[in-house]
């Protein structure tokens, strides 16, 4: 079949404006009046230079058990194909390690997704483009076991899976990898898979580790650019039950192409995909989401999109669960500016102990971007400003998803700006 027509996406394999739904607006609330915090603290934790320590971060960070920070940028790096990178505080001051940076079309290129840190300590990432078949990879990054604390030695870098595109998948753009309790790897292609010529609308694939030390794919769903929707671009999260949750950025049923919600459930003969909601339903519904979905306590799932709502800006919507194994699409917060690009949150939704939901728009008028919280309320949700970034001096354009630690810091990247350009890794302190 034809490939459906995103609404501002571009379909380069592995270029910058991938990930980014581009415009500049000016950001408004149209619920409820705009509140500004009084009592955060926003601090740059590390400018990129582009060089060896990497540059333009479409990802955000991950923490392990110890506090550290890691992450990836998009390029930079020995070989401008991107870089991995460690952050660890001492004495209250951050300090950036390269974890790897000589990614090449042998390994992978242009790591763009987060990475996930395994039981022990060892990281796993996708890069978006290269390897031998071309298509992307999995990949596993361990440390040396012999390297003194005190020398930055950078680690081993095995790829797990190399994607060739058709049936294979290909481009694993922005994927958070997660694990089963066996140990098995589960995430999303952007292409590959059927229908949407000539890229294919992408897949859900899993990874199983085998006796000899390889690792097999299983592809469990290709996406047809129908109703199930087309190109994910954020890989997948579990229930309780073992079902995986997504968003697919396009596709859809009509004619807008707003994307999909879905759920993958194992049965006796594979793995059977349902769409939880297609959005576009409306000239107000919400449009074409590029991040993940986050469940809350009660089961029900929250997430974004950078197009949708009256001007279609952007939207944070949330999906309850009704008996019968339907599910109703609520659009929480609708955001507004002075055109209708698609300029809204390329960031998924994290959710604090009071309920409040957080995220950021990646455009918002004169400014590069904002991070926001919504909290409940009797009329609605009240909208309150974190942080308004500004290009040159706290970066600019934040893609990645954020991370909310247990004493309520928010982590997150700008993928330019800051003292050099090449982005920024910031953290907000409430």
């Amino acid at each position: 079949m034809t490939s459906p027509h995103p609404q501002g996406v571009s379909t380069a394999r592995g270029s910058l404006s991938t990930r980014a739904f581009v415009a500049a607006i000016f950001l408004a609330s149209v619920l409820m009046p705009i509140e500004f915090a009084q009592s955060q603290t926003f601090t740059v934790l590390h400018n990129f230079s582009n060089a060896g320590d990497g540059g333009y971060p479409f990802a955000g960070v991950t923490m392990d058990r110890a506090g550290n920070l890691y992450g990836t940028t998009s390029r930079g790096g020995e070989t401008n194909n991107g870089a991995v990178y460690k952050l660890t505080q001492r004495n209250g001051a951050w300090f950036l390690n390269p974890v790897y940076n000589s990614f090449g079309l042998g390994t992978g290129t242009r790591p763009d997704g987060p990475v996930t840190v395994g039981s022990n300590g060892t990281l796993y990432g996708t890069t978006s483009e290269g390897g031998p078949g071309g298509g992307g990879t999995v990949f596993h990054l361990t440390p040396s076991p012999h390297a003194p604390s005190n020398i930055t030695t950078p680690w081993t870098l095995t790829s797990l899976y190399d994607f060739g595109g058709g049936n294979d998948g290909a481009s694993p753009t922005g994927v958070v990898l997660v694990f089963d309790a066996a140990g098995n790897i589960y995430g999303t292609t952007m292409y590959g898979g059927i229908g949407c010529e000539p890229e294919g609308c992408g897949t859900v694939f899993k990874l199983t580790p085998t006796a000899q030390g390889q690792w097999t794919e299983t592809i469990l769903y290709q996406f047809t650019g129908g109703n199930d929707g087309a190109w994910p671009m954020s890989g997948v999260i579990f229930d309780g039950a073992g079902n995986l949750y997504g968003t697919a950025s396009n596709g859809g049923i009509g004619t807008t192409y707003c994307g999909t919600a879905f759920r993958v459930t194992p049965s006796g003969s594979g793995w059977v995909e349902t769409t939880l909601y297609n959005f576009g339903q409306g000239s107000n519904d919400a449009c074409q989401p590029a991040a993940g979905l986050t469940f809350d306590g009660a089961g029900n799932l929250f997430g974004t999109t950078s197009c949708g709502g009256p001007a279609t800006n952007g939207t944070v919507f949330e999906l309850t669960p009704q008996p019968g194994g339907s599910w109703t699409e609520t659009v929480l917060y609708t955001l507004s500016g002075l055109n209708s690009a698609c300029g809204g949150p390329n960031t998924g939704v994290v959710i604090d102990a009071a309920g409040d939901l957080i995220t950021a728009s990646s455009y918002s008028g004169s400014s590069g971007g904002e991070v926001f919280e919504l909290t409940p309320s009797s009329g609605g949700w009240r909208y309150t400003e974190l942080h308004a970034f500004e290009y040159s001096s706290d970066g600019a354009y934040p893609f990645g998803n954020l991370l909310l630690d247990g004493n309520g810091n928010i982590y997150g990247t700008t993928s330019e700006g800051g003292e050099f350009g090449a982005g920024t890794v910031w953290k907000i302190t409430p």
